[in-house]
Parts: C-alpha cells; structure tokens; sequence
C-alpha cells in the first residue's frame, strides 16, 4: 500500500512539472457528415502531405481520417487555425479532400491518385471559416 501511495505521489509531481510544449489547447473545425454513407478525408496540412495549392494527389497514401455517416468529426490543430494559415499554408487556402468509403476499400491507392478518384474537394479560406463558425456542412 505504502509503495501504491508513493507511485502516486511520484506521479503527481512528475505532472506538475510538464514541459510546456505539451498541447494545452486544441482547435478544431466541425466536419459534420450528412450523408448515409462512411467518408474518408484528407485534411490539407503540412502535416498529412497534402496542401494546396499543390491538389495533385500523393502517389503515397497520406493518412486518412474517418467520417462516419450522419456524425459530426473533428479536424484538430494545436494551433489557431489564424496561425495555421499564417504560417503552415503557402496560399489562403485550406482544401479537404473527401473520398467515398467504397472507392477507398475497392481500388489501391495509387490508382486512386493516378485517376484522381476524389469524391469532391473543398476549398477553405480562412474567412469561410470563420463565416461558418469552423462548422463544415457535408454535403
């Protein structure tokens, strides 16, 4: 019990004394999927490899995120997403690549790229989003 106790007290202290550089805050923006079927994006960050105004799609396949159908998914920065365009984003543009479960499960990646199978692409300035509250209505 007494080594339990100490654990814990080592542990409490260890935390208290974080890096900072520890995300304190995430924003995010809302994709809400509306339809009735699963979708797989690409969130256009430096980060995922896929930024515009480079929209050619990546012979290596970048990381997909999951949307299900008729839920809402957040996109997360540890960062204001002022910030990311300030600084991650060499254009005013964010783009969200959305790609139809099936598509995603019935061809390999690179055929997906060679023939740009996407679903639809959307563009974001920062001032659309700000606009929309950072909520993505899908479609």
């Amino acid at each position: 019990m007494k080594q339990i106790i100490a654990l814990l007290i080592l542990f409490t202290l260890s935390s208290a004394s974080c890096d900072k550089s520890i995300v304190d805050k995430t924003y995010s923006i809302k994709f809400y999927n509306n339809t009735q079927e699963d979708l797989r994006l690409i969130f256009g960050l430096p980060k995922y490899g896929q930024v515009y105004p480079d929209t050619v799609l990546s012979s290596n396949m970048p990381f997909l995120i999951n949307a299900r159908a008729g839920k809402r998914r957040f996109l997360d920065s540890d960062k204001k997403y002022e910030e990311v365009f300030r600084d991650d984003l060499p254009a005013d543009t964010l783009s969200i690549y959305v790609f139809d479960i099936d598509t995603i499960n019935q061809y390999p990646w690179d055929t997906i790229a060679k023939y740009n199978l996407v679903e639809e692409r959307l563009d974001f300035s920062l001032s659309d989003l700000i606009n929309r509250n950072y909520e993505i209505q899908y479609p």
